[in-house]
């Protein structure tokens, strides 16, 4: 891998390793699977894949802090989705893009994109409920992290 790889929203190793940090965190019981490659050029290639997560009260705390159970100020509404989503297991579609360098033989992109939406809209049954739990969060609904402060553990 490029030193320098472009990730889409940031760059480098160290973000890229930063990314996975965060993630592997936030659901540290994740599973993904390949579901299929394509050529997409002679230096691009995509992944399909299939990402198992399960949401749990440190996932909330993590990425969707104001699901978070230390918030004391929940309103009824929020405790109800926080119901809801606690301890459900979903599961994300998928891809990966490998940009490959012919020159210097090294991955010089890594482009990736989670549906978050489908399943949460499945779990949540409306797009107000979903749009009230991504407000906010560390996480974005195509898979993105925004950069936060991890919670103090």
């Amino acid at each position: 891998m490029a030193p320098d790889i472009e990730t889409g929203n940031a760059s480098g190793l160290q973000d890229l390793v930063r990314s996975w940090k965060i993630f592997t965190q936030a659901f540290p019981d994740c599973h993904i699977q390949l579901q299929g490659l394509k050529q997409l050029t002679r230096g691009a290639l995509v992944a399909t894949t299939s990402t198992r997560v399960t949401l749990t009260h440190h996932t909330l705390q993590y990425l969707f802090r104001s699901l978070a159970d230390d918030n004391k100020t929940l309103s009824k509404r929020r405790k109800e989705i926080v119901a809801k989503v606690v301890d459900q297991h979903i599961v994300m579609r998928g891809s990966v893009r490998f940009d490959w360098d012919e020159t210097t033989k090294r991955v010089v992109g890594l482009h990736s994109h989670t549906d978050m939406l489908t399943p949460m809209l499945n779990l949540l049954g409306s797009l107000e409920d979903v749009s009230l739990v991504f407000s906010h969060a560390a996480i974005t609904l195509d898979g993105t992290f925004i950069p936060i402060k991890p919670p103090s553990e």
